[in-house]
Order: C-alpha cells, then structure tokens, then sequence
C-alpha cells in the first residue's frame, strides 16, 4: 500500500504521514522535490517507492500538468489532499520561519527566495515588517496553491480526498480512522496507536504542531494586516472550502 498525503504547508500533513508510518507500517519516503510551485514529482523516487511494500510519502506537490501526467503514470491517483485557510497557513508559517534549526539552514532560504515566499533580508526586519512582507509574497502563493489544486479537484479523474484541517483538528482520530478506511484499511484505530504530539511552548518538532488552532491569525495579527489580508482573499475559494470571508 503506498499512500500520499499532500498538503499546502502547515496543514497537519507531516502529523498524518507519522500515524500512517505507526498503523501500517511502513517506510516514510519523499518522492517530489522540496518548495510550493517548485515541487515537483521525483522519477527515481516515485519509482522506488511504489516498489515498497508500502510507504508513506509527505508532500507540497505542486498542482501542474505535468506533476498529474507523472502521478497518473506511476499508480498516485489516489491520494489524500489537505488544505488550511491561507491566513491560519501565514501565521505558522510565520513561527516556523523563527525556528533557529530553519534559520540556520542556507537551502531553506534560497529555496523560499527562490518561490517567491519570502523577500531578500527578511530575517533582518522586524516583526511587525516581517509579518507584512509574508503578506506581500507568501499569502498569494499559499492560496494561489490551494486554488490550483482545487480547480484540479473538481475537474479530474484522479481520486483524490480532500481534507480540510479544519475539520481534522476537530478530530483527529476519527479523521485518522476515516483516511484508513478510505486507503483499505477498515479497523477500530487506538489512541496509543497514534504518534503523541509534545505539549509545552515552541514548535512540537516531531509533528511541526504550535497551536493548530482554527483562526489563530485574528489574535496573531494586527486589525490593518487582518484588513490586508481581507482584501486579497478570493471569495469563491473560500465559499468553497467553508471558510469566512471576514
């Protein structure tokens, strides 16, 4: 059994791929390149993994033509897809940025740079600069993703479970148990059977976990950025997914 979990950034997807790692087992593997719209399906690592006897793989994959030819042609047309309110997605993206294990590592940004995700000197504003230039760059390309995979979603014969985080927090377990059942997998799911999620302050790093909380970006942000990111959100996305406009 080979499953994909694919998931805009910061929407529980590296949580799911650890349960499915536990239930099966199986063998956690990345099978497309790292970045948003610069994801794209590995050959050598899609072909290696659906030669496992089952594997999990976590990904950002992008929504083009060419990573669904290659999913189509190597048997990932069934496939879990997560997706978050882009504004929720921001504000964590915010705080993993802060981490100083992500800091310190060149690649992650020149990777970020590189998609447009985050401005040149970023680290050196402040918070609240910070803050705006995500809105200026990595809002629009969070929720430009989602909207591509959407349009992907109600256009294709490709067989995919869409997820939203929201729903998942709500509860996790049953999510799990649901997402199990609909890869084959019909049975009762234990608590302990499911990766813990550490508690305290910071960044669980086992599960990329902060708050997972729903609208967390109307207490992390200020009133103008919240009146920013109003503007730009595209209603019919969010009409879709059940998220509020305001």
């Amino acid at each position: 059994m080979q499953i994909l979990i694919n998931g805009s950034p910061k929407s529980a997807t590296l949580y799911l791929a650890a349960a499915f790692e536990k239930l099966v087992p199986c063998r956690r593997m990345r099978i497309a390149t790292r970045g948003l719209w610069s994801s794209q399906v590995d050959v050598e690592a899609a072909d290696e993994f659906m030669q496992l006897p089952a594997g999990v793989a976590q990904q950002h994959i992008a929504p083009t033509e060419y990573n669904l030819r290659l999913l189509r042609e190597f048997g990932l047309a069934r496939f879990v897809l997560v997706v978050r309110d882009p504004r929720d997605v921001l504000v964590s993206w915010f705080h993993h940025l802060q981490r100083e294990d992500i800091r310190g590592q060149h690649w992650h940004y020149a990777l970020c740079l590189a998609n447009d995700l985050l401005c040149r000197d970023w680290y050196g504003l402040s918070r609240e600069a910070q803050m705006d230039a995500l809105i200026d760059c990595s809002f629009r390309q969070f929720q430009d993703w989602i909207s591509g995979w959407i349009r992907v979603t109600d256009n294709t014969d490709l067989q995919i479970r869409l997820l939203r985080f929201e729903d998942f927090v709500q509860d996790p377990h049953r999510t799990i148990e649901d997402l199990f059942a609909w890869f084959g997998q019909r049975r009762a799911i234990s608590a302990a059977e499911l990766p813990a999620v550490q508690g305290g302050a910071g960044i669980d790093r086992a599960t990329h976990f902060r708050r997972g909380q729903v609208g967390s970006f109307r207490d992390e942000l200020s009133a103008p950025q919240i009146a920013r990111l109003d503007q730009l959100v595209e209603p019919a996305l969010y009409t879709r997914l059940q998220w509020p406009l305001h």
